[in-house]
């Protein structure tokens, strides 16, 4: 998961599958310490894509409740993420998740 302004970049790496449940747990421990953080004025945009977790009821309920704008996104165009394009993100999770090899 990841949140991006002019200010910076939070991120939170995901262990395992992601469903809605584990979604919403990740938008209740993000989305609030991520706009303080990166000071995001009041009008921040909230993007993502159409995957099922995302657009599940609970979310959408939670996120009508919590988020001001959220940005449409056309069905089947999972590249129009902007985070998607970034390659330092694939840098970070190889850095991450490397073994050592002894």
């Amino acid at each position: 998961w990841g949140c991006m302004s002019a200010a910076g970049v939070e991120l939170e790496f995901i262990d395992g599958i992601m469903d809605k449940k584990y979604y919403m747990e990740i938008l209740k421990r993000n989305v609030k310490k991520s706009v303080q953080k990166l000071k995001l004025p009041e009008s921040f945009t909230f993007q993502h894509d159409n995957d099922p977790k995302h657009t599940a009821y609970d979310v959408r309920t939670w996120l009508a409740h919590h988020i001001k704008h959220t940005l449409p996104h056309p069905p089947q165009s999972p590249d129009l993420n902007p985070i998607e394009h970034f390659n330092w993100i694939s840098a970070l999770k190889r850095e991450r998740y490397q073994q050592k090899l002894s």
